[in-house]
This record gives structure tokens, sequence and C-alpha cells, in this order.
């Protein structure tokens, strides 16, 4: 279910955002940077997507211009850590306001943390269907110093899929499923339950490790 607030109260009323993935649309006529989201102190964004249909993930664009911005008249999926509300900053901040915008490490933030421990280390995960052109790509496993077991900012929500013909790849955590969980090192070693699903039945997919 959706709820329409009027584009002239996004920034002083907001929209309220439940925990986990929500769809957000951009109701002004000109886009507007994820970065100019604003949230109160200690909310943060887990993860965010934008379906393009031809994104490496499940048609979900990450980390690129796309998924940085809510274009005019469309939006993001975006998943929080808890129920929040969100403004759009379309004009200055009052001073002193205490809401910002979260950072979320991007892959190539991950790969700088794995090069700078011999003990850190990274399994990347594909899923890609042999009847059309949708994939999964860039789901990872993996150790990495000064990682949590639970959610940290090492890893990534699996976006929601869309469409029956389509195909997701997710690890099951305590943090429901993410494509990419990254837990600490350890000497005892760790097990990922890995799913990979489809919207239809009999669907053929191909996994490259």
């Amino acid at each position: 279910a959706g709820s329409l607030v009027k584009s002239d109260s996004m920034r002083s009323a907001g929209l309220s955002l439940t925990q986990g993935w929500n769809i957000l649309g951009n109701p002004f006529a000109f886009s507007v940077l994820k970065d100019s989201l604003l949230f109160a102190a200690g909310d943060t964004i887990k993860s965010v997507a934008y379906f393009s249909g031809s994104g490496l993930t499940s048609g979900w664009d990450l980390n690129n211009a796309n998924s940085d911005t809510l274009r005019a008249w469309q939006g993001l999926a975006i998943n929080m850590n808890k129920n929040t509300t969100v403004k759009f900053k379309v004009a200055s901040v009052e001073p002193g306001s205490d809401e910002g915008s979260p950072v979320i490490l991007k892959p190539s933030d991950v790969a700088s943390g794995v090069a700078g421990d011999q003990n850190n280390w990274l399994m990347q995960v594909d899923a890609s269907r042999r009847d059309n052109d949708m994939q999964s790509l860039q789901n990872y496993v993996g150790m990495v110093s000064g990682s949590k077991s639970g959610y940290d900012p090492y890893d990534w929500m699996t976006p929601p899929m869309v469409g029956r013909k389509n195909v997701s790849v997710s690890f099951r955590n305590g943090d429901d499923g993410m494509m990419r969980d990254i837990r600490p090192v350890n000497d005892q070693g760790e097990a990922w339950e890995m799913r990979v699903v489809t919207g239809d039945r009999a669907a053929k997919i191909r996994l490259d490790l």
C-alpha cells in the first residue's frame, strides 16, 4: 500500500517509512539526490536500489548514478534500519538540525578493506537465467576484519524481486536476506545458506562462483 503526501509538505512533515524495504517516489518535476534525503540521527539506510529492468541485480541498479538519484516522477527502493520519517531537502536546512544522510559502503570500499588484511576474503556468486537476459550479479559472502555478525555497512540487503521471469540470490542471515553478507574473521569458519529464487516454475539458472 502507498501513501500520498503533497510536495509542499515533503520538507516540513516528511514521509513515513517502515523498517525494511520501501518504494519511495519523487513528487517533484526535478531530480533529487539521495544525499538530499534527511533522516533523524541514528536512522540508517541499509541498502538502496533503482529498478531499470536491465540492472545487474535482478534488474536493479546498485552503486551507480541511477541509485544515487531520485529522478523526476520516479523513485528508489530504500531499505531502512527502523521505522522513520524522511524529508526532502529542497531548500536549506535550518541551523542546528541534527538530520543528515547515512553512509553506505560500496563494493569498492569493501574490496579495499579486504586487501588490507591477509585473513580477509570474498567470494562472488553470480546467477543468470538461461531463457532471458535477467541476472543477479555482485552477490558476495566473505570475512573481513572489523565487520559484524549481523548487519553492518559491509552488508547489502537483497532488493525486492520484480516480475515473474527474474532471478534473485540471497544469503540467509538474522537480519533477513542479504545479497552481500560479510562476517568477522574467526578461526572456526562460517557457513552461509544461499537461496536462489525465481518467480516461475522450471526456470534454469546458472551459478558462477
